[in-house]
């Protein structure tokens, strides 16, 4: 028995109909497929870009000029840099995921939830009228050209005047711009906290004046990519680097060398000084001479000189900022969105006694500093969503 369907006029139209309709959904969902995995794939390309960039910096740094390099020897390189350096993986997803998803450490999608990139947007805008990479880190190699191109105060070349003015531009930066940023401070909050997991999943980690990392890992993580030193703290490495007792020196290099890549950077003014000057050159060229993998940078300009950004941010000009107050205006330039630890200036917590570093007996913070003014303002900042200032335990699950 043969069955046979009559097709109205009506039904043949609806038929093509659905079919279409079939079609141009099948199409759309390809083309959503193929942006976003080449989102994923312009976004692990352009990570991978960042590597070799630093790679090549570090090859520079430890005195290599060119890259014509036997496959050995690139091999060693590329070795040696991966031990403080996150894996790159360079693949296409199973999945499609929507862009504004986290592809970092599993962590950083629940933390990322707290910020509100709108106000973020509208701070970066207020604090890089005060700072900016360029002019606050730059790399120590350029501070002969800068001094002879480039006029000290105002970031201007020498040759150009009046309206013609032109930005220094001799000048190289290490820093980019990075999607997380861990800033850590050296609180006692952070002992006994299991943050060392949290910290170091971020893409870019900011300590202040080189704390030690290591024996306290599990607390504090032991990424460094940025240290901001003060005056003292200079002086006090240079001092170390140049002691007679070899157990001394080699601590400090160790302790400079427990974060491959990462930028010295001297956060009051280097050019206008020579004492300063031959300070940083010294840390300069004993690291070179050992080959620990550090970058010295220097500022064009105390970063106290950009205290009139807290008057705008926080209501208040302090007389005297923290290197952490400043670190953290600085980090908000180029860190889309910056976590705080370790910034909290109280001696006890819940009737617990803690100790003001988190490596030390010091009971109480310079009198110069406004600490209390500064954790006020780290939490109204918080509350906003600007900033995440963590002075809870972390999961040490992670």
């Amino acid at each position: 028995l043969r069955l046979q369907i009559r097709w109205s006029p009506g039904m043949r139209l609806l038929a093509k109909i659905v079919v279409v309709y079939c079609t141009l959904v099948s199409l759309v969902v390809l083309s959503m497929l193929y942006y976003y995995q080449a989102i994923d794939f312009n976004s692990n390309l352009q990570y991978s870009m960042a590597i070799s960039t630093e790679l090549r910096e570090r090859a520079l740094q430890s005195g290599h000029d060119t890259w014509d390099r036997s496959l050995e020897s690139l091999a060693r390189l590329w070795n040696e840099s991966l031990a403080g350096l996150p894996r790159i993986e360079i693949k296409i997803r199973s999945r499609w995921r929507w862009p504004f998803s986290s592809t970092s450490h599993p962590v950083m999608t629940r933390i990322e939830q707290h910020f509100n990139m709108t106000r973020i947007y509208a701070m970066q805008k207020i604090s890089r009228n005060y700072f900016n990479p360029i002019r606050h880190v730059i790399d120590y190699r350029d501070l002969e050209a800068f001094k002879r191109d480039c006029n000290i105060k105002s970031f201007t070349m020498k040759n150009s005047t009046g309206e013609n003015r032109k930005t220094c531009d001799v000048v190289r930066t290490p820093i980019t711009h990075y999607r997380t940023c861990a800033v850590v401070g050296s609180g006692g909050i952070l002992l006994n906290s299991s943050c060392g997991a949290e910290i170091d999943a971020h893409d870019f980690v900011i300590r202040s004046n080189l704390p030690p990392t290591v024996p306290f890992s599990k607390d504090v993580g032991r990424k460094t990519n940025f240290t901001a030193v003060n005056h003292a703290r200079l002086i006090a490495v240079r001092r170390a680097l140049k002691a007679r007792n070899p157990a001394i020196r080699a601590a400090m290099l160790a302790r400079l060398s427990s974060s491959p890549g990462m930028v010295f950077g001297y956060s009051l003014s280097l050019p206008d000084s020579k004492k300063n000057s031959r300070y940083l050159h010294s840390v300069y060229m004993i690291t070179k001479e050992h080959n620990v993998p550090v970058i010295p940078a220097f500022s064009h300009q105390s970063y106290m000189s950009s205290k009139g950004l807290w008057s705008k941010m926080g209501g208040r000009r302090w007389t005297l900022p923290s290197t952490g107050l400043n670190v953290f205006g600085l980090a908000s330039t180029f860190c889309d969105r910056i976590s705080m630890y370790g910034y909290f200036p109280f001696p006890d917590v819940d009737g617990r006694p803690i100790p003001y570093h988190y490596y030390d007996g010091v009971k109480k913070p310079h009198s110069a500093h406004k600490m209390k003014g500064e954790f006020d303002m780290f939490q109204k900042l918080h509350r906003q969503g600007l900033l995440r200032h963590v002075v809870d335990k972390c999961d040490p699950t992670l």
